[in-house]
């Protein structure tokens, strides 16, 4: 999503993500509490990557893996949104 753009990130579901929950897992392997994640991915052209992701946990000690779950995110290749970028909250 380029700043000043018309037109907001097309809302995706989960499902759309669910290649990346492996990645995520590795992450959270252990950990208590629950994790909500959000990204933005790239319009065509792009091949469906993940440019920005955020998120969120419910305790201190999945806090320390935030980092992990981020870097697991944004090097998952989501599906192409088409001409628009996409965005997409998931609790994995």
């Amino acid at each position: 999503f380029t700043p000043g753009d018309a037109r907001e990130p097309t809302e995706w579901g989960a499902d759309k993500m669910t290649g990346a929950g492996d990645a995520i897992k590795k992450c959270t392997s252990g950990v208590s509490g629950s994790f909500q994640v959000t990204a933005y991915v790239e319009p065509d052209g792009k091949q469906g990557k993940v440019v920005a992701a955020g998120a969120a946990a419910s305790t201190k000690e999945g806090a320390e893996k935030i980092d992990c779950i981020v870097d697991a995110v944004k090097s998952f290749k989501a599906p192409s949104p088409g001409s628009y970028a996409a965005k997409v909250t998931f609790k994995p």
